[in-house]
C-alpha cells in the first residue's frame, strides 16, 4: 500500500509538520511553552478553573499526559492547582496572573490562524476539510468507546 494515498498517514504527517511550525512560532515570540501546553492554556483562557479530567477529555489526552503538562505549566508559573469549591475531591487548574497575561503574547504567534496563513486555500475548501476531519474524528471516537 502506498502511504501517500492514505488519509491517516497524511493527517499524521501534516499534524507533525504543523506542530513543528507551532513550536517555531512560539519560540520566535519568546514563549517558553510547547504547542501542547499552549492548547491547554488556550482552553483555560476560554474557561478558567477546569479539572484535569475535563482538560483531558477536551484534549483527548491520557490523564498522565495532562498531569505532566499541568506540572510543567505550574512550574513555569502559568497555572496553579486549587481545590474545587464544589467537590473537595477534585483539583482544578486555574490560571495565574502571569498565565492570563501570556494570552496577548500567544495571540501574536498567529498559531490560531495557521490554517488561513500557510497557503492559498479557499474558505470553502477549509470548511469542507474541517467538516471531513470532524466526521473522521467522530467515527474514531465512536469506535474507541
Amino acid at each position: 500500500m502506498d502511504l501517500n494515498n492514505s488519509i491517516t498517514y497524511q493527517i499524521t504527517k501534516c499534524g507533525a509538520l504543523l506542530r513543528q511550525l507551532s513550536t517555531l512560532r512560539l519560540r520566535n515570540q519568546g514563549l517558553n511553552i510547547t504547542p501542547e501546553e499552549a492548547t491547554l492554556l488556550n482552553q483555560l483562557w476560554d474557561k478558567d478553573a477546569q479539572s484535569l479530567s475535563e482538560l483531558g477529555t477536551w484534549s483527548i489526552k491520557e490523564a498522565s499526559t495532562v498531569t505532566r503538562q499541568i506540572d510543567s505549566l505550574e512550574k513555569k508559573g502559568y497555572i496553579n492547582r486549587v481545590p474545587d469549591p464544589q467537590d473537595g475531591r477534585k483539583t482544578l487548574a486555574k490560571l495565574t496572573t502571569t498565565g492570563k497575561q501570556l494570552k496577548s503574547a500567544f495571540r501574536k504567534t498567529a498559531i490560531h490562524a495557521i490554517d488561513e496563513t500557510l497557503t492559498d486555500i479557499s474558505r470553502e475548501e477549509l470548511e469542507i476539510t474541517l467538516s471531513v476531519l470532524n466526521r473522521l474524528k467522530q467515527a474514531a471516537c465512536e469506535e474507541l468507546q
